[in-house]
């Protein structure tokens, strides 16, 4: 019984230790990766323009290593044509209509072959916080559907390696034609 006490005392000293970085032949990775929450628009009709979506990540206190960049890769829908409005890209601590303080964007850049979006932060993001990302497409696709975006979270640090967080989903609807006749 001594023993499994001194074993159990030894792993909860070593939990209760400030999470490091893990770094593996020079990659840096996240002890744990953000969470995505959600990815949401509140302008949903085909052809809408100025459209905003937001990606809201939760950076977890014990990741180990600040934020440096996220990318966002469609992966599905009708409509592959997106032409992002790449210098209105912004960041804030908190969710979608409830933003606190700016969080510096330092690049965003668009792969249109690859239909990779990538927004590089001007500083590293500290773990601890829930964030939202804002990208802002010129206008919403043609097509209705339901369009998915790989997002991927990378840590600050030298050569940085990805964590899939999963995939964020955006439904464009046609406008309703109805007309009512009272």
């Amino acid at each position: 019984m001594r023993r499994f006490s001194l074993l159990l005392a030894a792993c909860l000293s070593i939990a209760a230790l400030p999470s490091e970085a893990v770094v593996l032949r020079g990659r840096t990775y996240f002890d744990r990766p953000p969470r995505l929450i959600k990815m949401v628009t509140f302008f949903q009709n085909v052809n809408q323009y100025s459209p905003e979506y937001y990606v809201v990540l939760n950076l977890l206190p014990d990741s180990g290593e600040p934020l440096g960049s996220v990318t966002l890769q469609q992966t599905e829908g009708v409509d592959r044509f997106f032409l992002f409005r790449l210098d209105a890209t912004r960041a804030y601590v908190g969710e979608p209509r409830r933003f606190g303080a700016e969080i510096p964007v330092a690049e965003t850049t668009f792969d249109n072959s690859r239909r990779l979006l990538t927004v590089r932060f001007a500083q590293p993001v500290a773990p601890g916080q829930q964030i939202t990302i804002v990208v802002r497409p010129q206008v919403n696709p043609d097509t209705a559907g339901t369009y998915l975006w790989g997002i991927t979270a990378y840590p600050a640090g030298e050569q940085p390696s990805g964590q899939f967080l999963g995939f964020g989903r955006i439904n464009i609807y046609e406008p309703s034609n109805y007309r009512s006749s009272f």
